[in-house]
């Protein structure tokens, strides 16, 4: 087994911070000798040869070369490193991605610019997944971030949108803060699963930009693994290879998921979950050190 560090974000509230934590446990469970380390001067010490790196662009000042040491790259130029060789770039799957098809079509290497591409996946190891409620509340719980960027990556408008159409069926939206992985104030993992498993819809609401672009986000993976049904503005189904509420018209995607049956719900979402089970961290992790070599 490999040496891991996971460089950056330790004790920093970042978004991404939620990325390193999955990758820190899922190296743990397959039995690496794994750190996980802030962007530090200090850090560099664990930089030993036949270590592999894990680094995101925004934790990286002090990232250096080392020789022998290989490096899984995310936003970060190996260039900027003095990389030519000993790297892989990690990227997110989106309808852009290039490269041969690894076991399924949202999985893609691209041999010439040495880019994994594949959705973040499912951190939560499977004993902690939750089964479907059989009762559904008056409340939809979102856990995380509404927002917007220039760019239109965000997704305020559609959430607004969402609101609107939970209310008029006597649903409440409720916001909660993301989990203790992204900030100290956030909530526990297993009280972010339960939370959603409580919800009338459970449905990973995206933005325009992630709608064009196929993004899939950690969101549907969660909330397959709270109980939920698989829903979504995003045909993301069809992407995944699992069936659910796929329909890119909020009210009726929120008509259909309402209309779903207890008995159909647990169906959808036994099967969904075994669709997912080669996202989850660990597949990711076998396919990241398959493809650096």
């Amino acid at each position: 087994m490999s040496k891991v560090v996971i460089w950056g974000l330790k004790s920093v509230r970042h978004s991404h911070r939620y990325i390193h934590s999955g990758f820190y446990d899922a190296f743990q469970r397959l039995g690496h000798e794994t750190y996980w380390v802030d962007d530090s001067e200090e850090s560099q010490k664990l930089l030993s040869p036949g270590t592999i790196v894990i680094a995101v662009n925004v934790a990286s000042k002090y990232l250096v070369k080392v020789k022998k040491v290989k490096y899984v790259l995310h936003n970060l130029e190996p260039k900027s490193l003095g990389l030519d060789t000993d790297y892989l770039n990690l990227q997110v799957y989106t309808s852009n991605s290039t490269g041969e098809t690894i076991e399924t079509p949202v999985i893609k290497f691209d041999q010439r610019s040495k880019t994994l591409f594949q959705p973040w996946g499912i951190a939560i190891p499977s004993q902690n997944w939750l089964s479907s409620r059989e009762t559904r509340s008056s409340s939809e719980f979102w856990i995380g971030a509404v927002w917007q960027n220039d760019l239109g990556q965000g997704n305020k408008e559609e959430i607004e949108l969402y609101k609107k159409v939970l209310k008029s069926n006597g649903i409440k939206f409720r916001r909660r803060g993301g989990t203790r992985w992204i900030t100290r104030k956030g909530i526990s993992e297993h009280k972010a699963l339960q939370l959603v498993n409580q919800s009338a819809v459970g449905a990973a609401i995206v933005g325009r930009w992630q709608l064009e672009h196929s993004y899939i986000p950690c969101r549907l993976f969660k909330n397959i693994a709270a109980g939920a049904i698989p829903a979504s503005n995003s045909n993301m189904g069809k992407l995944l290879g699992i069936s659910g509420v796929f329909d890119s018209q909020i009210g009726s995607l929120v008509d259909q998921a309402l209309g779903i049956s207890h008995q159909r719900a647990i169906t959808l979402n036994e099967e969904a979950k075994r669709g997912i089970h080669k996202f989850s961290y660990e597949n990711s992790i076998k396919r990241i050190l398959q493809t650096l070599g």
